[in-house]
Order: C-alpha cells, then sequence, then structure tokens
C-alpha cells in the first residue's frame, strides 16, 4: 500500500529520484514498483535503497560504499556531477560505523556536489524532531558535530512530513529528493 502511493505522489510531483530508508523488500528486491525504475540496493533485507525514475538520468553504483545500510551512487547529468547516499543508521549499532562511513564518501568525492539522505534514528533541534529520547539525542549531538565540522547543511523544513505510513506499515521512511532538470 505504501509503494503505492509513493508511485502516486513521486509521479503527482514529478520526482526524478528516491531515496528509501526501510523499504519493503522480500529477498532484496523492492516489491510493486515500475519495471522501468533504475534500483540500486544490497542485500536481502536491505535498509536503504536509492531509485531513479528518470530514464534521461544516469546512475551508477559506488559499490565500494553500498551496503545493506547505505547505498551510494554517482549521479550525472548533462551538467553537473553528485554523489547521492541514502542511509539507514540502525538503532542498535553505535552511531560512529556509520559516520565513518560518510567521512570516507566525503573525502573520496571532494569535488561531487554531496545530497544525503538518512533515517539516522537521532534527534535534534536542527532537522525539527522531537527530542523527549534520550539515546537518540545524544546520537543527533554527534551527527550534528559531523554535519558542522563538514560545513553540511539541513534541509528538512519545520512541519514538512518526513515519514509516509499506512496504518498497516508505520515504519516506512521516505526521503524524497530533488527534480534535475535536464
Amino acid at each position: 500500500m505504501v509503494m503505492n502511493e509513493l508511485i502516486k505522489l513521486s509521479e503527482d510531483l514529478r520526482v526524478d529520484l528516491l531515496c528509501i530508508h526501510e523499504p519493503y523488500a522480500v529477498n532484496g528486491r523492492i516489491r510493486n514498483f515500475p519495471t522501468t525504475a533504475q534500483v540500486v540496493i544490497h542485500g536481502k533485507q536491505p535498509k536503504a535503497t536509492i531509485m531513479n525514475l528518470n530514464s534521461n538520468i544516469q546512475i551508477v553504483d559506488i559499490s565500494q560504499f553500498t551496503d545493506e545500510w547505505t547505498v551510494c551512487v554517482e549521479l550525472l547529468t548533462e551538467i553537473s556531477k553528485y554523489m547521492v547516499v541514502s542511509m539507514y543508521f540502525q538503532f542498535q549499532h553505535d552511531i560512529d560505523r556509520y559516520l565513518d562511513k560518510l567521512e570516507s564518501i566525503v573525502n573520496s568525492y571532494p569535488n561531487h556536489k554531496l545530497i544525503i539522505t538518512a533515517d539516522a534514528n537521532a534527534k535534534s533541534p536542527l532537522w525539527h524532531s522531537d527530542m523527549s529520547r534520550e539515546r537518540e539525542r545524544r546520537r543527533g549531538e554527534q551527527l550534528e558535530d559531523f554535519i558542522l565540522i563538514h560545513n553540511l547543511v539541513v534541509y528538512n523544513k519545520e512541519g514538512e512530513p518526513r515519514l509516509l505510513r499506512t496504518e498497516r506499515e508505520r515504519n516506512q521512511t521516505l526521503t524524497l529528493q530533488l527534480q534535475i532538470k535536464i
């Protein structure tokens, strides 16, 4: 059901690229999505994926950084190159493993424009989240430090929905990313 809503929403908003966290996948395959979409995913129970819905845009999997929790692609257009990263920070894992991976990506591609989308299981006023859970606040502080050190900009806006949910699928996280004009 969420995938059907996602397809309709992406068509309505003319979204070219989707970064999805905790996608509904069976044996490493995203269910109920257009066969024309280019999908980058890794593992049988993937926590992150990137889907290209625009055949005029080329994405290339950067396999050295792609695993069950991270998908990293180079997005190529006629006018520019981007690195797009979709990450899921597993709550049970120490956040440092994800920040170390992001550090490697940032350092490996210093001349690319970088877009990072993440379900970080971290809270911070910087991205307008509820600050009620202590562990998520501590993780948020670590992520804030990373953002400041690397001069990154948070694009979350207060009041904008970051989750697409239905009654049966409570944990589907959605990040819609930019439309690239070619």
